[in-house]
């Protein structure tokens, strides 16, 4: 096959090579050029082999628009792995995927359990029941009670030391919690205004700031967990503009990315790993993602 003149291909470039599909071009030096695949990963071509030409247009891909150049480079990094193999790895740890007895047992049923329960305890009308009734401490008590058997009580203690007992502090947090899940207001200011007040007690963190959202509404919405975040994001090679501030912006690169992951799993029609919603999503992550961990 007739070599390709370095000169023609350049960084950011992408291109399609006959075995390794679709990549994005990152450095070309002589007469090789290194090339982020987005089915195999960092490879070294040699020109001089491969005829691959500017693919024009330059194709949108998801994968390739937030690549992590860093994470890629990483040698203390997870080690890529597609789709096809991170599935393959995940079946292999829990036998009929999202519908599997292992998986429906040991991770989803605590969660669709507290779910359950959190729809009933923090429904619209029984939020605005309490409120009508001046119950602010009812409330408290009710998002207490819904977080404890996800969020690990150190990333709340800090809140409820300071809100249970203080009359002012109930009602704000019962107000902005029933904005946050019901309000008028776009759902980013209402996500803004609920994490501006956490700030100001110093419990802005990202699970506490997430977490409502996610345990009523896990089609849309995702828990933000630091940890699990940045270890898939760097397994994947996306870059997910992490910050610890939390803010809207922030939250919606996050779910963006968990959103890229669940449009793969979907496209590839296995009936295993077909997700229902978020939780099925994150999971499958942080087990692909820390498998080498």
């Amino acid at each position: 096959m007739t070599g390709q003149s370095p000169a023609s291909l350049k960084s950011g470039d992408r291109v399609h090579h006959p075995k390794l599909g679709l990549g994005q071009v990152l450095d070309v030096d002589g007469g090789k050029a290194e090339i982020f695949f987005v089915d195999a990963g960092l490879k070294k071509i040699l020109l001089s082999r491969f005829s691959l030409s500017p693919l024009v247009p330059r194709p949108a891909d998801p994968r390739l628009d937030r690549l992590d150049l860093g994470a890629s480079a990483n040698e203390s990094s997870q080690p890529y792995r597609n789709v096809p193999e991170c599935i393959e790895y995940f079946l292999t740890e829990y036998p009929g995927g999202f519908y599997g007895e292992k998986y429906l047992a040991g991770e989803r049923s605590y969660k669709v359990d507290t779910r359950r329960e959190a729809l009933e305890l923090l429904s619209r009308d029984a939020l605005d029941g309490l409120l009508e009734e001046g119950d602010h401490s009812e409330v408290c008590r009710r998002a207490k009670t819904s977080l404890t058997n996800v969020v690990n009580w150190r990333e709340s203690d800090l809140l409820w030391k300071q809100v249970l007992g203080d009359d002012a502090r109930e009602r704000a947090f019962a107000t902005r919690l029933r904005t946050l899940l019901y309000g008028s207001r776009s759902a980013g200011t209402a996500f803004e205004q609920f994490v501006s007040w956490l700030d100001s007690l110093g419990a802005a963190k990202w699970p506490l700031s997430t977490y409502f959202r996610w345990i009523m509404f896990p089609e849309i919405e995702v828990l933000v967990q630091p940890n699990s975040v940045k270890t898939a994001a760097a397994a994947w090679r996306y870059d997910v503009g992490y910050r610890s501030e939390v803010t809207w912006n922030g939250y919606r690169q996050i779910r963006d990315f968990f959103q890229v992951v669940r449009d793969e799993l979907a496209e590839v029609e296995l009936a295993e790993v077909e997700p229902r919603d978020f939780i099925d999503v994150q999971f499958f992550m942080w087990v692909v993602s820390w498998q080498d961990g």
